[in-house]
């Protein structure tokens, strides 16, 4: 009934269930709030205890203390009949009271609670973000992300990114059910997987699939101002760049090396040493040069798990032979001997 999905009878048992006690409506508010983050705004009942108590002190209690002193013994069970029809007509007041106030504007209300929180990164810092289905976000360094919390349980995750961040979603995840809806400058990405980077730079938004699918929604300006939408989807291992005008690149490419630095992973195949480099050099922010041009022509394959350029650097080096080392006054990375 809650998630909107209730049938009519099922709305009307919950619906009278609720009206039948307090402790019933205590129970119904909580378990909207666990299940999808409502806050349960219940009509304010006024308190009639003072009313009745006036009301019964100059009729019922009246009657009863004038006719008792008056009672005899052969009446007394006529006294007991009248004191119980006395009650018994009260109470069937107080039902009809209480069902007459239960009208449609009586019945509880709820009010979806949706707050935007925003996440940064700074020099050199990443940051996880874990939801409550399962999907992770990894946010690299020098970025921001804003989103939407206190959505439905199904309801896609909207994310406005600044820099870039790693989207993952829960092994068990249907592909056919959209987790995250990333909004960029220059297009909305919506995922129908379960892992993908994107990077969001001055001149375009880039999106690197490792599993799955996803859609990317461009919203394009053509020379006279007009908007226009174009969708198109990316499969496993294929890398998009686009911007607001057209689709930049399209190209197939080793995810892993794009999305090592979330995930601390990288699984090279038939990388070539050039390739390489290009790669510690993005990822560490160093420079690699290779002092034997002949070192150039290998090729490297395997996967390798890391925490730091140091880890990296010295599994390819025992996996090749060839010496991989760094001064530690300087800020390069040499390959091969001098």
């Amino acid at each position: 009934m809650v998630k909107g999905s209730a049938s009519t009878d099922e709305i009307k048992m919950w619906s009278e269930w609720m009206g039948k006690s307090e402790d019933n409506r205590k129970i119904a508010k909580i378990a909207m709030s666990e299940i999808i983050g409502f806050e349960f705004i219940g009509p304010i009942i006024e308190d009639k205890t003072h009313e009745w108590e006036k009301l019964k002190s100059v009729t019922i209690e009246k009657k009863l203390i004038y006719r008792y002193r008056r009672e005899t013994k052969g009446n007394r069970l006529n006294w007991i009949v009248k004191i119980a029809a006395i009650f018994l007509l009260a109470s069937l007041i107080g039902i009809g009271v209480f069902y007459q106030n239960m009208d449609e504007n009586s019945f509880p209300t709820l009010e979806q609670v949706v707050e935007k929180v925003s996440i940064e990164t700074g020099e050199g810092e990443n940051k996880v973000l874990s939801f409550s289905n399962g999907a992770k976000v990894v946010l690299n360094a020098n970025s921001k992300i804003t989103y939407s919390e206190g959505l439905l349980q199904d309801q896609p995750i909207d994310i406005r990114l600044e820099g870039e961040a790693w989207f993952e979603t829960e092994g068990g995840t249907s592909k056919n059910r959209q987790v995250f809806e990333v909004i960029t400058p220059n297009g909305i990405i919506k995922n129908i997987g379960t892992k993908f980077l994107v990077t969001v730079k001055d001149e375009y938004s880039r999106v690197v699939l490792q599993e799955g699918m996803v859609e990317v929604l461009s919203i394009r300006t053509n020379e006279n101002g007009q908007t226009g939408e174009e969708r198109f989807r990316i499969s496993e291992g294929e890398m998009a760049e686009f911007n607001s005008t057209n689709i930049i690149r399209l190209i197939n490419v080793n995810p892993t090396l794009y999305s090592s630095w979330a995930t601390q992973f990288v699984e090279f195949k038939q990388t070539g040493m050039m390739e390489f480099a290009e790669y510690v050099e993005e990822l560490f922010g160093v420079k690699v040069k290779i002092n034997n041009a002949n070192l150039k022509s290998i090729t490297i394959d395997g996967a390798i798990y890391f925490r730091s350029l140091e880890e990296l650097v010295r599994s390819v080096s025992e996996v090749t032979g060839i010496p991989i080392y760094q001064f530690e006054d300087t800020k390069t990375v040499y390959i091969g001997h001098e």
